[in-house]
């Protein structure tokens, strides 16, 4: 029984191999050892090249969709589809990068070592419902100047922390000094500062608040005075919210900066107003004339002090000794006489 089994069984064994080399032919797409080509509708073409049907028309103008811009490194290219459905690329000139990027139809470029920049409030610490300014400052790199009137502006986003923004200015342009192509005309040729006003919710919880945000900066040569290009990079400013930081010039105690009071033992009084008919005129009270500092001629001089005893001298001692000394010897002589 087994034999028969196994006999009956190897006809089927062939005819499964011989399916599986034919699948394993049409898939790889060869008919008597030569590849064919297939078309878009799946069907083969006769001596293996591709039908008309598959390849795509040209675009009209209508189709042709608008140009595209990358930022490759420091440059921007734009990239545009023909009408022949391939891609055309061109590079983009810095005034043709600022007019796009004002129109916002581009990003701008990092500024890699073109400036960096930095934030700080003033003042410090902003009280609930408290206005201050918020000062953002691009230090600008050497040969690097922004010209007057040139884009600068300061994103930062808002609803992060309770703070209303206003309308920033930039801070008037200096003569320049730095850069040879503007000197002593009106130039940022080394920083430019940005004032942002800002003021604190009434209802602003205490907290120190990151406001991650861009600084972005028409940038032109300072030797050539030729435009560069717009750039842009991060600055980060914290806005505190809390009790006002006491001022250390003035220490808890002091006397400083309050009125002194006044003391009724030693205020001036005014003169009682003498009634006056109606319609007569009212003398005015006078006032005492100010206290003046005494001149050297009215001042109090001291009460004359008694004049020192003199000092015996030497010539007196002298004198005296020789006195005794004579009057000595008369009494001795005498007493010998007697």
């Amino acid at each position: 029984m087994q034999r028969l089994f196994g006999f009956a069984h190897r006809p089927r064994r062939a005819s499964c191999l011989l399916l599986l080399i034919g699948s394993t032919l049409c898939a790889q797409g060869t008919v008597g050892g030569k590849p064919v080509k297939s078309g878009d509708d799946g069907g083969v073409a006769p001596g293996g090249t591709q039908p008309e049907s598959a390849t795509l028309p040209p675009l009209r103008p209508d189709q042709i969709p608008p140009p595209r811009y990358e930022l490759r490194g420091t440059a921007v290219v734009e990239v545009r589809v023909r009408a022949d459905r391939s891609l055309g690329e061109r590079p983009v000139s810095p005034t043709e990068h600022r007019d796009l990027r004002r129109a916002g139809k581009i990003p701008p470029m990092p500024a890699k070592g073109m400036f960096s920049a930095l934030a700080s409030t003033r003042p410090r610490r902003l009280t609930s419902g408290q206005s201050g300014v918020l000062h953002v400052v691009a230090v600008l790199a050497r040969d690097t100047v922004v010209v007057p009137g040139a884009l600068a502006t300061a994103s930062l986003p808002d609803g992060i922390a309770p703070i209303r923004f206003g309308t920033q200015e930039v801070g008037a342009a200096r003569p320049g000094t730095v850069a040879r192509h503007f000197l002593g005309q009106p130039i940022h040729d080394e920083t430019v500062t940005i004032r942002i006003p800002v003021t604190a919710a009434t209802d602003a919880k205490a907290g120190k608040y990151t406001l991650p945000g861009t600084v972005e900066l028409e940038v032109s040569n300072g030797t050539t005075g030729q435009l560069l290009g717009v750039f842009s990079c991060p600055v980060t400013a914290t806005l505190t919210i809390g009790p006002p930081i006491p001022d250390p010039a003035v220490r808890p105690g002091s006397t400083a900066g309050k009125q002194p009071r006044d003391n009724p033992h030693t205020a001036s009084r005014a003169p009682a107003a003498i009634p006056q008919p109606d319609g007569a005129p009212r003398p005015e009270a006078k006032r005492p004339p100010p206290d003046k500092p005494a001149s050297s001629l009215e001042r109090p001089t001291a009460p004359d002090k008694p004049a020192p005893a003199p000092q015996p001298t030497a010539d007196m001692v002298w004198l005296v000794g020789g006195v005794g000394l004579v009057v000595i010897v008369v009494v001795l002589m005498s007493r010998r006489r007697d």
